[in-house]
Order: C-alpha cells, then structure tokens, then sequence
C-alpha cells in the first residue's frame, strides 16, 4: 500500500510540474476525488449530442433503400411520349408555314427560303456554302481548345475537326442556280413528302393546364443503342415537346399578344424581305391569333430603318462577307411588331450505364444556365432575323423535370466581333481554290482574342430566367423507356 501511495505521489507531481503550478490538495474521501481518480472504463457512455441528426440520418437510409434504380435497357426510345413537330403545325396557337408543294407557286428569290420548311430538301439545298449556327463557332475558334479550356466546353463538343469541317463547308460556294433549283416544282425524283394531314389531335378544354388538350398518340418507338447517338437523336425528335412549351408559355405569358410561329432559312442579306414574305404568305390567315402582331411587324417593315434604339446602342453590325442563312426553331412577333428568335434546346435522359445494360435514364433536369458555346448560335440567328430582331427566347426542356425559359438580348457589338472573325475565316480558309485548312488555336494570335472569349462566357452567364415549368406538355401519361 506504501508503495502505490508513493506512485501515486510521484504520477501527481510529474504531472502538476507540466502543467504548472500545484493546485491545492483534496481530500481523498470527497465525491470530487473519488471521481477523479475513477479509471475512464468506469465513466458513464457519452450521450449522442444530436438526437436530430440521428433521426434524419435513418430517415435518409430508409428513402435510399426505398429509392427504385433507373429504368435500364439496350435500346433507348427517343420517340419517348413525344409530340411530332407535324402535330404541333396544327395546334391552333401555332403559325406553321406551308406545305412546299405551295411556296415553289411563287417567285424563286432568296427572300422566300424563310417559307421552306425545315425537314424538307429544298430547305437543306439552301445551306450550300453558307455560315449557319451549327458552324459559326468553330468558324470563330471557340471550340479550338485554348477556348475550350476557358469556356469550360465538354471535349464531345470541342475540337479542331469542327473548324475543319466548317472550312470544307463553306469552300462549296452557293451556285447561280441554287435558289431556283429549290423552288423547282416537284419532277418526282425529289418528291415533298411535308403534306398537311387532317390532324384532330388538339382540343379546347378548360381543365387543361395548357392553351389546348392535346388527344393524340404518341408515334411509335425509335431506338438507339450508343448513348451519344441517343442524345442527338433525341434533340431532333422532341423538338415538337419543345416549340410546343413554348407555344404555351407565351399564351400563359401574353394572353394573346404575342404568337409563336414557324420559319425556314433566314438568309442575312434578305432579312427583312424574309419577315414580310413570311408574314404575307404564311403566318397572317383569316381567325388565326396574333393578327395584330403581324400588323406591327408589316408596319415597321415599311417604315424602313432600324429598330427603336436606345443611346449609347452599338451601331448595328455591316454585312458580312461569309452568307450567312440561320434556322432558328421558331421566331417569336410581339405585340409591338419586335421579334425574338426561338430555341430550343431538349435535354436526353439517356447515359451509359454500367453492368450488362447499355443504357439508363438518368433525367438531369433542363439548364437553368445557358452554355456559352450556344451563344455564337444565338448571335448568328439574331443577326440573320434582321434588325427588328432584339434577342433569343431559349427554352431547356427535360423529360420529367419541366422546363427552362431564358432569354438573350442582342448584343450588336458582340455581333459585329464575331462576323469580322467569321469573314478573316472565310477567305483564309474558305476559298475553294486555295484550299488552306486552318491551324490549330488559330484564333488566339489575333488582336482582342482574349476579350471575344471572356465576352462569349458574359453574355451566356447574363441570359435572364423568365420562368421554370415542373411539366411540358407530352403525348399520354406512360411510356417504354427502351425498345
């Protein structure tokens, strides 16, 4: 016993020497003493400080074991409770154009390429040679990869092999005879198959959320096994989902002042002529809505000039030496007779899946930010729309998780920036008898490089949000993910 007293005393004392000063002694037979002396196995289990915590955690372990995995399949149905844009040119609140059997009637000037439908071959004859959206921003360098790097594009997206192909592309200058050979009539070698069908499938009805009830069927499945084909398939074959939450977005929005409607080639140096032969020939009819739309829009467009501006503007850019022809999803004439150029832009559920299945549905929800390589794209339409266009409506559309309004305003400067890179472009790399393909990063070397590239990520993290939709209109309630 005096052996452990004196251990006792001497772990003490090593102890109180470390720490400092001695503290004043205790009584051994105090409750303090004992307690202290206790070894830590004889101390009570320490309580969880945060029942709370406790509880959300199980909780969060309950909804995972709950949560259901993802559909999964080999072939992906792109056709998934879609609505055929051949549908959608029937809903009443929509101003298609005209089959082409009618528009090759009248005179073949470039003008009326906005009258020719989008999934017809006389519309693709047209882009012959000419800067389009889907180019402009290899043709500018963004997609080279200095810029991609600093705009943070996906590698799927960038690449040299994009300003190689646009280069190729506009070396096939347009020839005399294009126009006239896309207004031909129909010799039967190159038949029109865009026919107007008796479509039946919209309806008036009060209890539907949408400015109609859609009563028809989805078409039948479309398959694709490679998720990247899938998801380029899919922005094609649910673009009629897209235009058609635009349609109701403006009627929910407007209340009948605005009117979204159809547009083919917008080819830059006939812009204006372009919007009077599309509101003459195809979008003013007897009873259809937006009337008055197109009557502000006509007026303007006899009056001449630019757009109402406001001071301190950049001047409005000057032609261009690349042709320039766009293909905006739609066009958007406001009560006032402005315009905005329609996009839209469908997000695929579909991803590479892991195990045995090839594919799964992951819906990532629409973009409540617009990408900055889409920008070029949007520009490019704007200026082809002429100057009463004053920015782009952009619409994100997901499959089951609703929808993204944006808007962009025109930005004439940016405009003028990208055209003059554009036409340094054309006749460096353009010219059909001096074929040069372009170099690497060709853009970085010249004068303002590091601006247009900063400029391009401003204007894309400036788009404004006008609304989010939790559904977009779609054929039916269910549908096969896969076939």
């Amino acid at each position: 016993a005096s052996r452990k007293k004196k251990r006792s005393k001497q772990s003490v004392g090593a102890s109180a020497s470390n720490a400092g000063p001695a503290a004043p002694a205790r009584d051994a037979s105090s409750p303090s003493a004992s307690s202290a002396a206790a070894p830590a196995s004889d101390a009570p289990p320490a309580r969880n400080a945060s029942p709370t915590s406790s509880r959300a955690k199980k909780k969060k372990q309950r909804a995972k074991q709950k949560r259901k995995p993802p559909p999964r399949g080999a072939v992906a149905n792109v056709d998934w409770r879609a609505i055929p844009l051949e549908t959608v040119r029937a809903h009443p609140c929509y101003e298609s154009l005209p089959p082409a059997r009618d528009v090759v009637r009248g005179a073949p000037v470039l003008a009326r390429a906005a009258l020719l439908r989008q999934d017809t071959w006389r519309w693709d004859l047209l882009h012959e040679g000419r800067l389009t959206g889907s180019r402009v921003a290899a043709a500018c360098g963004l997609l080279e990869a200095d810029a991609a790097a600093a705009l943070s594009i996906p590698r799927s997206l960038a690449g040299r092999n994009r300003a190689l192909a646009a280069a190729n592309h506009l070396r096939g200058r347009p020839a005399s005879g294009t126009v006239a050979a896309a207004f031909a009539p129909d010799d039967g070698e190159e038949e029109d198959d865009d026919d107007d069908d008796a479509d039946d499938s919209w309806c008036a009805d009060a209890a539907s959320a949408y400015a109609r009830a859609f009563v028809g069927t989805a078409p039948p499945p479309r398959g694709y096994s490679d998720a990247t084909r899938a998801r380029l398939a899919w922005g094609k074959r649910q673009e009629g989902v897209g235009i058609l939450a635009a349609v109701n977005f403006v009627d929910d929005r407007e209340r009948g002042a605005a009117a979204v409607c159809e547009v083919g080639l917008l080819c830059a140096e006939a812009s204006d002529a372009a919007l009077g032969a599309l509101v003459d020939e195809a979008w003013r009819r007897d009873g259809a809505p937006g009337v008055e739309c197109f009557d502000a829009l006509s007026a303007r467009l006899r009056a001449g000039g630019d757009a109402p501006r406001s001071p301190g503007d950049a001047p409005r850019p000057p032609a261009s030496t690349v042709p320039v022809g766009a293909s905006p999803d739609g066009v958007v004439v406001r009560a006032d007779g402005s315009v905005d150029v329609l996009e839209v832009k469908s997000v695929s559920p579909f991803v590479s899946a892991s195990g045995n299945a090839k594919l799964e549905v992951r819906d990532r929800g629409p973009h409540a930010e617009l990408a900055p390589w889409i920008v070029p794209q949007l520009m490019l339409e704007i200026y082809a729309a002429g100057s009463h266009c004053g920015g782009a409506l952009v619409v994100s559309a997901s499959a089951t998780r609703g929808a993204v309004f944006l808007r962009v305003p025109r930005d004439d400067a940016y405009i003028q920036e990208m055209l003059a890179r554009a036409d340094r472009f054309y006749e460096l790399y353009g010219d059909p008898d001096d074929p040069r393909d372009p170099p690497p990063c060709f853009g970085s070397a010249e004068a303002g490089w590091d601006a247009f590239v900063v400029r391009t990520g401003e204007i894309a993290r400036a788009a404004t949000v006008l609304a989010r939709t939790r559904d977009v209109q779609r054929a039916g309630s269910a549908g096969p993910w896969f076939c």
